[in-house]
């Protein structure tokens, strides 16, 4: 019968496992559609993975907004492989205007190794057309606690 007393365990190398940690930094987006009539927008952008969602802080009057912003998510189920982003236009005095959205999905991740994506911002247009509005640059990552 074998030794297992000199057997290591190797560390998983499995990203999406319970317990992991999805790191995203939001750094910046360019070519956004402005939503104020003075023609810029006050854009903020929403991460979410599952039922978390987070949000960067607002940038006023610019369609390339830079926010250089980090968060981290608990990997709770790993059936939900899609981190979603969602670029809004902050208004204070009527409720916030959808600048478009796009998503990502984390199952190709390694554990450890830094992604960085630059992921086409789209918005429904009507019902039957989807109309690009910019681009967003992230970072994703994740990580073992």
């Amino acid at each position: 019968q074998p030794d297992t007393a000199d057997v290591k365990e190797e560390p998983s190398t499995v990203a999406l496992s319970v317990g992991n940690i999805l790191h995203v930094e939001v750094c910046e987006a360019n070519g956004l559609r402005a939503a104020d009539p003075w023609g810029t927008s006050d854009p903020y952008c929403k991460v979410t993975l599952g039922s978390n969602t987070q949000s960067t802080s607002v940038k006023t009057k610019t369609l390339s907004p830079q926010w250089n912003q980090s968060f981290t998510f608990p990997m709770e189920d790993v059936t939900v492989t899609t981190v979603a982003f969602q670029l809004w236009d902050s208004d204070l005095r009527s409720s916030d205007d959808l600048l478009g959205e796009c998503s990502y999905d984390i199952s190709a991740l390694l554990l450890g190794i830094a992604s960085e994506v630059t992921l086409p911002v789209s918005m429904q247009y009507n019902r039957d057309e989807m109309v690009n509005s910019g681009q967003l640059k992230v970072v994703l990552k994740i990580v073992q606690p």
